[in-house]
């Protein structure tokens, strides 16, 4: 056995894979989502298989490394920029309550009961389920849920100029009412827009910028 070789091989992985961390932004924001999965599986598929094969040299596992992590940055631009296909990989939220009605058929579409939620919601401080109004398992599989206090919490209506259409949905309202009262206040162009909270009557609006100081919004209160 070469060690030298497979210490090379070891290298040249761990440099690519810091790369592609760079370069996709990735942070520890919250746990891994199918795709990433995917991605960590085939990176350790191939480093696993090549590493102790004497034939395969250094230069072979960049290149084979170097394309699937291509392939992976390839996908990540395009979910930046198309919703339809991030919503086809990742998938959208799924609400096992809404308006406090509790959907027992989403609780069987992703196999679960009631006693997992109510851990996991126990786990955050809730004290039942018939204090909320919404319960939401997140494509990234975290659980999430909203009071029957709605006005507590905010909803981001417009995330780096893609509106979600879920969220609007949540609110009761649709994108014609969305464009119309935000180019009512001078954002006709919502490419322009990083971000938008909307709650209780009222827009907090970040402007998109390359300024390395930071934004502050716009708070916009809508008349009765």
């Amino acid at each position: 056995m070469n060690y030298l070789l497979v210490f090379e091989k070891m290298i040249v992985t761990i440099i690519l894979l810091l790369l592609y961390n760079r370069l996709s932004g990735l942070r520890k924001l919250a746990p891994m989502t199918t795709f990433d999965t995917i991605g960590n599986l085939v990176i350790g598929a191939i480093s696993g298989t090549t590493l102790l094969n004497e034939r395969v040299k250094p230069k072979d596992i960049f290149v084979f490394v170097l394309i699937w992590l291509g392939i992976l940055l390839s996908i990540r631009y395009l979910k930046g920029t198309h919703r339809v296909i991030r919503n086809m990989i990742d998938g959208q939220p799924i609400f096992l309550m809404r308006d406090g009605r509790l959907y027992p058929e989403m609780f069987r579409k992703i196999n679960t009961d009631n006693k997992s939620i109510e851990s996991l919601l126990r786990n955050k401080g809730v004290t039942g389920i018939h204090t909320l109004d919404e319960i939401i398992i997140e494509p990234n599989g975290q659980i999430s849920y909203t009071t029957s206090k709605k006005d507590d919490f905010s909803q981001v209506l417009i995330d780096r100029g893609q509106i979600h259409f879920n969220t609007l949905t949540i609110i009761n309202k649709d994108e014609k009412w969305l464009r119309q009262t935000l180019a009512t206040h001078g954002y006709s162009d919502i490419s322009t827009l990083f971000c938008v909270e909307y709650a209780n009557e009222t827009f907090w609006i970040y402007v998109d910028s390359t300024d390395k100081s930071g934004v502050t919004y716009q708070k916009i209160k809508l008349s009765a």
